[in-house]
């Protein structure tokens, strides 16, 4: 019997997001131009990798993604850029191994990639 009661409340919930379809919200993502930061010099080996990818995405999204380099600190100036911008979803950014050695030798208040994204 409750088997049977999820089963009917499952197909009854995805039916409800297939006659209703997605948000609003969603469709109207992203309005304006993304940026990524990328804390490293422009042409250094995270750079080369960041910008085919980011152009794919800008493709994907059909809005562009403004690739900001942001070097210098041992990668920190970058990561304090992301740690510090508005939690809207239009910037994000580049992290390496740079961000845990940084934070060892005392350059950095920050642990982890996901202590950035979690603030």
């Amino acid at each position: 019997m409750k088997t049977s009661f999820a089963v009917a409340l499952g197909v009854v919930f995805c039916y409800g997001f297939i006659v209703l379809g997605t948000p609003e919200a969603a469709d109207k993502f992203p309005v304006k131009p993304m940026e990524f930061i990328v804390p490293l010099e422009a042409g250094s080996d995270g750079d080369v990798i960041v910008r085919p990818v980011m152009q794919k995405v800008s493709q994907i999204l059909g809005r562009p993604v403004m690739i900001v380099n942001k070097p210098g600190a041992g990668s920190s100036i970058g990561y304090r850029e992301v740690h510090r911008a508005k939690p809207d979803g239009y910037t994000t950014g580049w992290g390496s191994a740079t961000l845990i050695s940084n934070k060892r030798q005392g350059i950095s208040p920050l642990n982890t990639l996901e202590e950035i994204a979690d603030r």
